[in-house]
C-alpha cells in the first residue's frame, strides 16, 4: 500500500526558501502521526541530495522522521545525471530555452515554466515508481509536490498498485 501526501516543497527542508522552523516541525509531527497510525514501513520523498545541496539545506524533514523511527528512507527524484539521461530538463533549463531570465511566483513566466515541467511528470513519476518497486510489498508513505497528487495516482492505478491520498496539498496555508 502506498500513502501519498502532497506538499509545497519548501516544507521539506531547512535550506534557502524553506518554510519556518515551526511549520517544518508541524509537518514532521504530521508525518510522524501517519507513520504510527498507518504502520508505515518506509518513507519516500520527491527530493534528492543535489536539490538539498543547491538550497544549502542541513536538514530534511522526512528523512529526519524516518531516522527517528529507524525506518528506511528513499529520495526518489532523479538527480541531474538521471534527468539528463531521461531527457527531463530542469526549471532553469526550461526558462533559458524560453528566454525567461527572471520569474516571480504567480507570474505568467512562472506559469509557462510550470506548464512545461508538467509535460515531464510521467517520466519522473515512472522513475519514482522504479525507485520503490522492490518495496511494493511494504506500507509506503510518499511525499510529493502537490501537483503530482492528481497524476501519480493514475500511474499507480494503471499498475494495479493500491494507494490512498492522505492529503492532496498539506500546505502552509492550512496551518493558518
Amino acid at each position: 500500500m502506498i500513502f501519498i501526501v502532497g506538499i509545497d516543497h519548501k516544507i521539506q527542508h531547512d535550506g534557502r526558501g524553506s518554510a519556518s522552523p515551526e511549520n517544518r516541525k508541524l509537518f514532521a509531527s504530521y508525518i510522524s502521526e501517519q507513520v504510527t497510525s498507518l504502520d508505515i514501513n518506509i518513507l519516500v520523498e520527491e527530493m534528492n541530495e543535489e536539490a538539498l545541496q543547491m538550497s544549502f539545506a542541513k536538514n530534511c524533514v522526512v528523512r529526519n522522521v524516518a531516522a527517528s523511527f529507524g525506518l528506511p528512507h528513499i529520495f526518489c527524484e532523479p538527480g541531474r545525471q538521471d534527468r539528463k539521461s531521461l531527457g527531463v530538463p530542469s526549471a532553469s533549463e526550461i526558462a533559458e530555452k524560453a528566454g525567461v531570465k527572471f520569474y516571480a511566483q504567480g507570474s505568467a513566466e512562472q506559469k509557462l515554466i510550470s506548464d512545461e515541467e508538467k509535460k515531464y511528470f510521467s517520466i519522473r513519476e515512472n522513475f519514482w515508481l522504479d525507485e520503490i518497486r522492490e518495496f511494493l510489498g511494504k506500507t509506503i508513505l510518499i511525499v510529493v509536490g502537490a501537483a503530482h497528487t492528481e497524476t501519480f495516482p493514475l500511474l499507480l492505478k494503471a499498475e494495479n498498485i493500491e494507494y490512498e491520498t492522505l492529503s492532496a496539498n498539506w500546505c502552509l496555508e492550512s496551518l493558518a
